[in-house]
Parts: C-alpha cells; sequence; structure tokens
C-alpha cells in the first residue's frame, strides 16, 4: 500500500496490476481523490502528419493513422481503470486527449462511472489538430445519470455542448459552482436562469457559433466571455456579480459593453478587458472597481481611454497593462491555439 500511495491513481494500475492477482486487487480498493488521464499533446500537423512533444525533439513525425493508435491505447487505458476501480468515491476526474463522437459510448461509460461515485469536479477536453466538422464533436450526453446532483464543477473544452444539453446540466446539478465552456460549436442561445441557481462562476469561450447570451443567476460572481465577434447578452439579474472578464477580437467596442452592463459596472470589483478597437464612451463610475486589467496591440492610441477607464474608478487599487503581440495570424485567442503571446509592459498601483 505504501508503494501504491507513491503513485498517481491513473498510473498505478498500468505499472502495477500486472504483477500479481493480488497487486490487482490491492490497487482496486485502494481510496483515491480523483483521476486525471492527461498525456502529452502533438502541438502541430503538417501534411497529414502529426508532431508530437517527443517527437518533435527527435525530428520525427508520426502518421495520422498513428495518432488514431494512440487513441485506441489511451481508450482501453481510461477503461482499465475506470471499470477496474471499486473505490466508492471519486472527487475528480480529468480526460484530455484527442478523442471525438467515434469514442462517444466509451466517454458515456466514463461519465457515467464517475457520477455514480459522486463525482464533484469534471474536465473532458478533446481537441483536434486537424479542422473537426460540428456534428463529429463528442456531444456531452443530455442523461441523469445516478449522482449527477453531486457535481460542483463542470469544465468542457472542444466538447458538443447544445443549448439543451447547457440547460440540462443546470436543472439537474444543483449543487453546481462552476460552469466553462470553452469551443462548443453547438451553444447557439446559451441561456442561464433559475431563482435555485448555486452557480458563483461562468466561462463561455470561443464558441463561434453563440447568437446571444441571456443570464440571470443569483449567486454569480464571476463571468468569463471570450468570442471574435461581439453578440448581444443580456444580464437580467446578477446581485454578486463583482468580476468580468470580456474580449471579442475583431469588433470590440467599449460602448457597446457599457451599455449591456451599465446597471452592473458599479459593482465590479475586478474587470479585465482586451481593448482592440478604439472608442470612447462616457463611462459611469465604477464606484466599487478595485483592480483593472486591460490587453492592447498598441498602447499609444489607447492612452485616453485608458485615462477614462481610470479617473472612472476612484477606489482603484490594482491597474495592470498587458500588450498582445500578434505572430501569424491576426490574433489567437488562447494560450494553445496560433499566436498570442501577452506580457506585462505597465503596471502600476494607487491607493
Amino acid at each position: 500500500m505504501g508503494i501504491l500511495s507513491f503513485l498517481p491513481p491513473e498510473e498505478a494500475v498500468l505499472k502495477t496490476s500486472f504483477l500479481s492477482y493480488r497487486w490487482k486487487q490491492l490497487w482496486e480498493s485502494l481510496p483515491v481523490s480523483g483521476f486525471n488521464f492527461r498525456v502529452p499533446l502533438p502541438v502541430c500537423c503538417r501534411g497529414g502528419h502529426v508532431k508530437n512533444l517527443k517527437d518533435l525533439r527527435d525530428g520525427k513525425y508520426m502518421t495520422v493513422e498513428d495518432m488514431k493508435r494512440e487513441c485506441s491505447k489511451f481508450v482501453e487505458w481510461v477503461n482499465n481503470v475506470m471499470i477496474s476501480h471499486q473505490g466508492s468515491t471519486i472527487d475528480e476526474l480529468r480526460v484530455r486527449f484527442y478523442l471525438d463522437k467515434d469514442s462517444q459510448r466509451y466517454i458515456d461509460k466514463w461519465i457515467e462511472i464517475a457520477m455514480r461515485k459522486q463525482v464533484k469536479k469534471l474536465e473532458l477536453d478533446f481537441p483536434s489538430l486537424l479542422h473537426r466538422p460540428s456534428n463529429a464533436y463528442y456531444p456531452f450526453p443530455k442523461e441523469c445519470f445516478p449522482g449527477i446532483e453531486f457535481l460542483t464543477s463542470l469544465c468542457l473544452v472542444n466538447v458538443g455542448v447544445s443549448d439543451e444539453a447547457m440547460e440540462f446540466v443546470l436543472s439537474n446539478c444543483p449543487m453546481l459552482e462552476t460552469l466553462h465552456l470553452k469551443n462548443s460549436p453547438l451553444l447557439i442561445h446559451p441561456k442561464v436562469s433559475g431563482s435555485s441557481l448555486r452557480l458563483k462562476h461562468l466561462n463561455i469561450s470561443h464558441s463561434e457559433s453563440i447568437q446571444t447570451i441571456e443570464i440571470s443567476a443569483p449567486n454569480l460572481v464571476s463571468f468569463e466571455y471570450h468570442k471574435l465577434r461581439k453578440v448581444p447578452f443580456h444580464i437580467w439579474y446578477a446581485p454578486k456579480l463583482s468580476e468580468l472578464d470580456y474580449s471579442n477580437w475583431l469588433d470590440f467596442n467599449i460602448a457597446y459593453l457599457v451599455s449591456q452592463l451599465y446597471n452592473y459596472l458599479p459593482q465590479l470589483v475586478t474587470l479585465r478587458l482586451s481593448l482592440f478597437l478604439m472608442d470612447l464612451p462616457r463611462f459611469p463610475k465604477f464606484t466599487s472597481l478595485r483592480n483593472l486589467t486591460c490587453i492592447t496591440a498598441s498602447i499609444d492610441n489607447r492612452l485616453l481611454l485608458l485615462k477614462s477607464l481610470i479617473e472612472a474608478s476612484p477606489l482603484l487599487h490594482k491597474f495592470k497593462l498587458l500588450r498582445a503581440i500578434h505572430a501569424g495570424w491576426i490574433v489567437d485567442w488562447y494560450e494553445n491555439w496560433v499566436g498570442l503571446r501577452i506580457r506585462p509592459t505597465t503596471t502600476t498601483a494607487t491607493t
């Protein structure tokens, strides 16, 4: 038992259970707090060939067919661990690999097992090196697995989450406090609404099919939203909202943002904005704002805007200015994609 305690649980079954049946029994009964199925992912794809971290150093490539075999090995590994473990609870399940709809029946089974074991935190990330049509994404199930009510945090990246699936999660997860949805091509009109919602943290990022967003969440504290283009979003009711992180790279209009959030700006304590197009609205007073972060590609022609923001924030304690450096394309909107590097250029603090 002492030896096993030094191994991550998802590796213990791989490295010890083949030794003897007794080792296998011992691992199956080992108490664990969670499983983290993550392996180094390939970093680029050229001409139908994939370079991963190891091959990149060795100067070698592997084909897409090789990647498919790696996916099969990954699925088999996760299956063995999830099905073999006999513990009664799992606090956390994280899975990250190049999986899609073809692996749906396996992924559904992993979720079902985790739910039955009262998982609290669930994170799925299924990226793709090549273009993936929206109907090829793994679709998050609209199924009420036993134990779903214990879920407190759900992070779905590169997963097909429809409006109906999102509504299902919010309706059937009464303990849910954190919801993070990134690059979900099936989201069109997401709604976060419910008088009994415990949701405190909402992140909707890079889901370019979204046309509108509606929010009515009595306990929402932070909202993070990133998209290439702006869409109408309506915060009907969020009395505890104090943190906002907002960007739309191609047509950012701060006057539009102010109009959408006018009633909630005075209660914000932390604000993070990406300023890529210039406009200068009249700001209401940010009477509670203490932390302000602005990201911009060009500082010189943003000084008036920054000055107005700071002057509208009488309690501002920390101001951070970050410069975005473009490389290769117009802008990379997240660290795993093609080109944005952010570095601090100016940091001032007032009390």
